[in-house]
């Protein structure tokens, strides 16, 4: 006998299996027969077919609600192809209920990722406390995509006791799991989940510590800045940039007094973030501690106050800019073309004049600014 195949035809090529359960679900909705008739005489009419159209039929049973099939749907969890799988899983959940729970988390370790991603998905439209619960092992999965699934569905949660199954997570030996499980707590603001982060700091990998900043960040809740504001002067220049990316989230004008000062690390991430920060705040207050910076001996340090000054648009600066054309780092060179054209066609002149400038990305910057001047205003 030839192998069932999960059923994807045009609708023209629908098998007679198709057609004789549509006309049973219309006999059991005009009460021509019970639902006992028609799960046997559904099921015997999928026995009789080479092909199923498992797509197309559960679609048909979510459509009309025909819960007598749900039977029938459950067989679509054990087919040999993931796709199959998969859409059985979130038919089953469409239609809800605690039979279809039990019978989507028998599978909740199926080998195949896509059907445990889609397990996790399911029971955000679930909202069931039960079933945040039983996808809390899924923090430990192999898969990335699953885990990231997984800590947005219990992210909806704002259950004490789903919370509670995942602390003892924090403790797991995968860092990765470490890191989904603060991820996953976010939804709550109670103190145990603060303590937890500010733990989570220390951890033996910097990627739990950087994960926890982040979500004290997120948080946004001033008290957290006393633990933040210390790793502004970490010795790892990505756990400084997460520090001002964290103030950044809790707002950074309270912060900008430790903040802007990060505008001279030596790290160009670090540098980013504050210019961002700084952007955010408002550059204008700014000026006069960024002019002396023009100076100092990190060119990287010079073009990102280059483009702080560019963007503040202020006239009084315009012609400080101008020395960074001059500059003998091509790349401050370049930030000073991009911030002298927020001054338009201004400073055009002595733009122009590095169209044979040595460096060639100096050359494609002034390119694109004769571009941007010739364009239709």
């Amino acid at each position: 006998m030839a192998e069932k195949n999960s059923g994807f035809l045009p609708e023209h090529q629908f098998p007679n299996s198709y057609r004789r359960i549509e006309e049973l679900i219309a006999k059991w909705k005009s009460g021509q027969i019970d639902a006992s008739q028609l799960e046997r005489l559904a099921s015997e009419s999928l026995a009789e077919s080479l092909s199923i159209p498992w797509s197309k039929l559960g679609k048909l049973v979510v459509r009309e609600d025909v819960r007598p099939l749900i039977p029938i749907l459950e067989q679509m969890l054990s087919n040999p192809l993931e796709g199959t799988r998969s859409q059985g899983v979130k038919f089953l959940a469409e239609l809800g209920g605690r039979s279809t729970l039990g019978m989507v988390f028998q599978h909740l370790y199926d080998p195949s990722p896509r059907v445990r991603r889609a397990i996790a998905i399911s029971v955000r439209k679930l909202g069931d406390t039960s079933a945040f619960l039983a996808i809390v092992p899924l923090l430990a999965d192999p898969d990335a995509q699953v885990r990231e699934d997984v800590v947005e569905t219990l992210r909806e949660s704002q259950d004490p006791e789903v919370l509670g199954r995942i602390l003892p997570f924090l403790s797991h030996f995968q860092s990765e799991t470490r890191i989904a499980a603060l991820r996953a707590m976010s939804f709550s603001s109670s103190p145990t989940v603060a303590k937890e982060l500010v733990e989570a700091l220390d951890d033996t990998d910097v990627a739990v510590g950087l994960a926890a900043l982040e979500q004290l960040g997120r948080a946004k809740d001033p008290k957290y800045a006393q633990w933040i504001l210390p790793l502004l002067k970490d010795p790892i220049p990505e756990v400084r940039a997460a520090a001002v990316q964290a103030l950044w989230y809790l707002g950074p004008e309270p912060f900008r007094d430790s903040i802007v000062p990060l505008i001279t690390d030596s790290d160009w991430n670090v540098r980013e973030q504050v210019s961002d920060c700084i952007k955010s705040i408002g550059i204008g207050s700014h000026i006069p501690r960024l002019l002396p910076l023009l100076q100092h001996s990190n060119a990287g340090v010079r073009a990102h106050v280059i483009d702080l000054l560019g963007i503040s648009r202020e006239p009084e600066v315009s012609h400080t800019l101008l020395k960074g054309l001059r500059d003998p780092d091509p790349v401050v060179r370049r930030y000073a073309i991009l911030a002298l054209s927020h001054f338009g066609a201004q400073f055009a002149r002595e733009i122009l004049a590095l169209e044979t400038d040595a460096d060639s990305d100096v050359r494609s910057e002034v390119e694109r600014f004769k571009r941007d001047l010739e364009r239709p205003m």
